[in-house]
């Protein structure tokens, strides 16, 4: 490094080997062009002001009188560096030789060197001589650039020249002995090191070893801490380190910024890809189930079973894994076909008691899964769960067609939501957000009637939020957009747009509408009491708590009025139809509401006689 070099010529003193030598920059000052000339290093007239501050003189090159200190470590603003001198030997520092060492130095052990280059060599200039006598100052500094040492001049050393050939060879021999000592110490280092990293490593390996600790896991926590990097994890710190992942992948992540050693998030996806399952039921997950589940209690066991379709990308490809094309049609045990899949239906399991859930199957189809066979899967999927330890007793599904034609094969319907899977009775609700979206689209255009009398007109909403809209001042449906009066295919399949339509401000929106004479529709008051009745209902069956501020969203429980509201809900749906400009209906949302209802009654029913302890339940955790 230049700051640790002394920059004067033929000066190789160092603060690595002269740690307590002084170094000084050069300046920026005027002084700059004569510490540079007095140095005699020309190297230095190549630089410029800032690589020439970054270069230092040592305290050797320098006249007692320009110090601040004894100590020789501060400099005064004018001192300038001797001016080297050809003719004399380069300076060397005197400090720590006695006088004895002065003697032992002058006695000639050795033909004597020479310095530089002599004066008395007749040297040739080019320049012609000076027409004046006196100098002027600028032809002084050019004549000090001319009397500065070449940069070729080589480090001083005693001259060879009357070496004789045996001292020379001895000289060659020595300094190979020297090397192979020197190669010698780095490898006695390197294996000192090692040496102590093992004795650290056993008695680490001891401690662990001696140590009780209270799990597997405790332990694999402390062998990862102590892991040297190349070194394969072991079972218990794979198992540990995929449940920590499963767990939270944000708590592994802060664990890692902790500098908690763990495996990276790219090892850990690895190990998840080599768990792969084919299309269908897979014995080997079901065992792992099993082995989960097996000291639980029955309530842990409770689940509830769903099921839905996803529409993917059509996509051939090789598995090297299994030798096989993947991407065509695939049922599991029923067999593959030559179609290719655009669509995957995917089986999950949730506790209804207990924070779990996971996949348990998934099927390949091309345009969906027909009722025959997914009366079949259910049944299948069902009878392993059950071989696995768990209990479902609930099945929740959405109105697809397919879905409906399967569930009447199994005998299903809204008086007897329930079907039995090896003697064990299965109830069969519907996905409560699909049910609201379904009511929605229902009504969009038209309007709902129960005995002769109009109980909903979608045109009430449209009029509400046209006096909404023109209202410049103060707005009461500030969430209600376009997108939920006149929804496009795609915002249709919004559950957040359906539920705003359905909501206590809409319906009193309306109300307001009502009292001040902008909306003058006989079937106004009808429609407010009806999305009034919507929003409560959906309340009801979206509770999370057993206890809440508003009444209708509390948990399913014989002391809340929960209870009774949705047993009137089930009157209300009965004789509910659909007007479209005349043409009466009865939507299957209607009896998909009226079935989903009665499957949640029922169960919560027969939970309490079942003696499970069990005297409230949540909605949404079907």
């Amino acid at each position: 490094m230049p700051g640790t070099k002394c920059q004067y010529f033929n000066c190789f003193k160092t603060t690595t080997q002269f740690p307590n030598i002084s170094m000084f920059r050069i300046p920026k000052d005027e002084r700059r062009e004569t510490w540079i000339i007095n140095s005699g290093n020309l190297s230095l007239l190549s630089l410029d002001e800032k690589q020439l501050y970054n270069r230092y003189i040592c305290q050797e090159h320098f006249s007692p009188d320009y110090f601040l200190n004894y100590k020789n470590n501060k400099l005064k603003s004018n001192a300038i560096p001797y001016k080297y001198n050809s003719d004399k030997s380069p300076s060397t520092s005197s400090a720590g030789i006695g006088d004895e060492d002065v003697d032992n130095i002058n006695k000639p052990l050795t033909p004597t060197k020479t310095y530089g280059r002599s004066r008395n060599e007749k040297t040739e200039l080019i320049f012609p001589s000076p027409s004046s006598t006196t100098d002027t100052p600028k032809r002084k500094i050019i004549n000090d650039l001319i009397n500065m040492p070449t940069p070729n001049s080589k480090r001083l050393i005693y001259s060879d020249e009357d070496d004789t050939p045996r001292k020379k060879k001895l000289k060659l021999k020595i300094d190979q002995q020297k090397i192979k000592l020197r190669n010698k110490n780095i490898q006695v280092c390197k294996l000192k090191q090692r040496v102590t990293r093992f004795k650290t490593r056993n008695t680490l390996r001891s401690l662990m070893y001696s140590h009780q600790f209270r799990s597997k896991n405790a332990r694999a926590i402390v062998t990862m801490q102590l892991r040297n990097k190349k070194i394969p994890w072991t079972l218990e710190e794979k198992n540990l380190a995929l449940t920590l992942f499963y767990k939270s992948p944000t708590a592994y992540n802060f664990l890692r910024l902790q500098n908690i050693n763990l495996p990276a998030p790219s090892t850990i996806r690895r190990w998840i890809g080599q768990s792969k399952f084919l299309p269908g039921l897979s014995g080997t997950f079901f065992s792992h189930i099993k082995k989960k589940f097996e000291h639980k209690t029955n309530n842990e066991r409770s689940c509830s079973i769903s099921f839905d379709e996803m529409y993917i990308k059509e996509f051939l490809e090789y598995s090297k894994d299994y030798d096989f094309i993947e991407g065509f049609e695939d049922f599991g045990h029923y067999g593959r076909t030559n179609k290719s899949a655009n669509c995957v239906m995917v089986f999950m399991a949730r506790g209804l008691y207990s924070p779990w859930k996971f996949p348990v199957a998934y099927f390949l189809a091309h345009s969906g899964v027909k009722h025959k066979l997914l009366k079949d899967l259910i049944i299948d999927v069902l009878s392993e769960l059950f071989k696995s330890g768990l209990c479902p007793k609930v099945l929740v599904c959405d109105q697809g067609t397919n879905n409906q034609s399967a569930l009447k094969s199994l005998g299903v319907d809204e008086n007897n939501p329930y079907f039995f899977v090896e003697n064990n009775k299965i109830y069969s609700i519907f996905d409560v957000p699909h049910l609201i979206k379904s009511l929605r689209n229902n009504l969009i255009g038209c309007s709902f009637e129960k005995d002769n009398m109009t109980v909903a007109a979608f045109s009430d909403i449209e009029a509400t939020y046209e006096i909404d809209k023109k209202n410049i001042k103060s707005k009461a449906l500030l969430k209600i957009t376009e997108a939920h009066i006149n929804p496009s295919s795609f915002q249709k399949m919004r559950v957040k747009l359906a539920v705003q339509l359905f909501s206590h401000t809409m319906a009193s929106t309306i109300r307001t509408c009502i009292e001040t004479n902008e909306l003058k529709s006989k079937t106004a008051k009808n429609t407010a009491d009806f999305v009034d009745f919507i929003d409560k209902l959906f309340d009801c069956l979206n509770s999370r708590t057993l206890y809440s501020s508003n009444p209708y969203n509390c948990g399913l429980s014989d002391s809340s009025i929960v209870k009774p509201f949705l047993n009137e809900a089930i009157k209300y749906f009965i004789n509910l139809q659909k007007n479209k400009k005349g043409k009466i209906t009865k939507p299957p949302c209607f009896k998909g509401t009226i079935q989903t209802i009665t499957g949640i009654l029922n169960f919560f029913e027969e939970e309490k006689s079942n003696n499970n302890g069990i005297s409230f339940i949540f909605d949404t955790y079907y």
